[in-house]
Order: C-alpha cells, then sequence, then structure tokens
C-alpha cells in the first residue's frame, strides 16, 4: 500500500573534484530512497561535447543537489548543471557540508542576456557557434545577422548591447585576427567595459598569440581561443566561404567550425561569470 514511499529515486549530485570528501557526508544527509549520481571524470577526444553526457545524465535524474562550498561556486560545470536542471524543471537543492544540511534551491533559472559581437566576413563561423549554443544549451542570445542598411544595423545594435550590459548581462566578441582592429567590434567591447567590466569575454576564432583588440585590456580567464575543427579548417581560409547550414544541421552538433571541447569551454565560461547569481536562495 505504502510501496511508493520507498521508490528508488536518482539525484544528480553537482560538485567540484575537490569537495569530493564531503560526498560522505552527503550521502549520509540524503533520505535512504535517494540513488546519489556522481559523475566520473571523463576525457573525451576534442570533438565530441562532455557536456553532452553530463547534461544528458542531469535530465536522467528527478532531482540535482549541488555543493553549497566556495569552491564549486568558482566550478565552471557547477552553475551550467544547476541552470540546466532548472530549464528541465527538476527539482534542485543545496547541500551546505558546514551543517549537513539539504534545502531546496527556489531561485528561478537565470535570464541574463548575452550579446554577441563580430563583424560580417566572420559571421559564417559566429551563427554555427551561436545558433548551437541558443538551441542546445538555452542560452539567451541576441544574434543580429548583418543584413540591412547599415545605419539601421548600428541602430538596432547599439541599443542591444545597450540594453543587454544594463540588465547585467554579458557581451561575447567572437574576434578574429581580422576584426581585432577594426573599429566597430572594438567600439562594442569598449562600451560593454564601461558598463559592466566583468561581464566581457573575448572568444578568438584565430590564434590570439600576437594579436590584441587596441587600448583593450581583458583579463586571460575571460579570454577563450576557438579552435577550428578539422572539417573548417581549411574552408575558413577564406573568410567570405562556407556554406550556410540549416538550423537542423547545426544543432545535431556535428562538423560545427570550431573544436566541440571548446565550444563546451566558452559555455562553462559563460556560467560561471555569472555563478553568483545562480547560487539562489533557500526555501
Amino acid at each position: 500500500m505504502f510501496s511508493f514511499l520507498l521508490r528508488k529515486e536518482k539525484w544528480f549530485v553537482s560538485h567540484s573534484y575537490e569537495d569530493t570528501p564531503y560526498l560522505a557526508h552527503l550521502r549520509e544527509a540524503l533520505p535512504k530512497r535517494i540513488v546519489p549520481v556522481i559523475f566520473p571524470p571523463i576525457d573525451v577526444p576534442v570533438t565530441e561535447f562532455v557536456s553532452d553526457r553530463i547534461l544528458d545524465a542531469v535530465e536522467d535524474c528527478k532531482c540535482l543537489v549541488f555543493m553549497d562550498t566556495a569552491v564549486s561556486k568558482r566550478s565552471f560545470w557547477v552553475p551550467l548543471e544547476i541552470e540546466h536542471a532548472k530549464r528541465q524543471k527538476r527539482t534542485v537543492y543545496r547541500f551546505d557540508p558546514s551543517l549537513r544540511r539539504i534545502s531546496e534551491d527556489v531561485s528561478p533559472p537565470l535570464e541574463l542576456p548575452i550579446y554577441i559581437s563580430f563583424v560580417a566576413v566572420d559571421e559564417a563561423r559566429v551563427r554555427e557557434i551561436a545558433l548551437w549554443a541558443k538551441h542546445r544549451r538555452g542560452f539567451n542570445l541576441w544574434y543580429q545577422e548583418q543584413i540591412g542598411l547599415l545605419n539601421e544595423i548600428f541602430e538596432r545594435t547599439h541599443a542591444e548591447l545597450w540594453s543587454t550590459m544594463e540588465a547585467g548581462g554579458h557581451l561575447i566578441a567572437f574576434v578574429s585576427k581580422w576584426s581585432a582592429t577594426r573599429g566597430n567590434l572594438r567600439n562594442e567591447v569598449v562600451k560593454a567595459l564601461k558598463i559592466c567590466p566583468t561581464n566581457v569575454l573575448l572568444a578568438w576564432l584565430d590564434d590570439p598569440h600576437g594579436n590584441e583588440i587596441p587600448g583593450v585590456s581583458i583579463p586571460q580567464e575571460r579570454q577563450i581561443f576557438l579552435r577550428p575543427s578539422l572539417a573548417h579548417e581549411q574552408s575558413f581560409e577564406n573568410p567570405f566561404g562556407g556554406r550556410w547550414r540549416g538550423l537542423k544541421e547545426i544543432t545535431s552538433g556535428k562538423d560545427l567550425p570550431v573544436l566541440a571541447h571548446d565550444i563546451d569551454d566558452l559555455i562553462v565560461r559563460v556560467a560561471s561569470i555569472t555563478a553568483s547569481a545562480t547560487f539562489g536562495h533557500s526555501a
């Protein structure tokens, strides 16, 4: 009659591996019917998404519980796992190792917008990365196709950049060797830095060694090199070349213009810089 009370439930455990010593305390605090799912460290080829396996495991669980520690708050992956669980309508709990107590995290998913800056010659690459992140990872990206009258494009992008940064959102600048010295991309980066200097991230499409945006200083931890995938390494030697693929092809994750490993790195870095807001409020 009461067998449903004993039904097993899987809970995904989100934590930094530095917090592994606390796992025993978490197991003791969990109800007996809960089966903790602890994702092991894995190595995959740079052409595959680690995030696919991790987030599939999150979706396979009824709830997620995260370690509420300073180390986990600094983790790249923990904020992403928490946000994904919330967007998939999973119940999220926090575990305080010092109190050995579990409480529900009732904060809603983040809706912080992301503005992406790029120049027209790089759009073939940027479009695929942006659409994949938007449709596969639920990122609130503002992507402006570089079409229409130039004055109209500048007017729309200026308004969106301002509203994004004023709302506490982020700017991701996709920078190539060619665009690093072009005025419009540099101007958008400078404007964003004036509004919120910690919420700007540079995603280099070409090797950043020896390249820079003149007059712009951004810490290395907020810069990343998106290495070209082998399938696209040659086609993007001509920045105006390349076939524009449909959304279904892009979201399959196959033959993206840059390595899957580096897209993962970009995604978790964006999640990590919103970590202070991600760790919400207990019930």
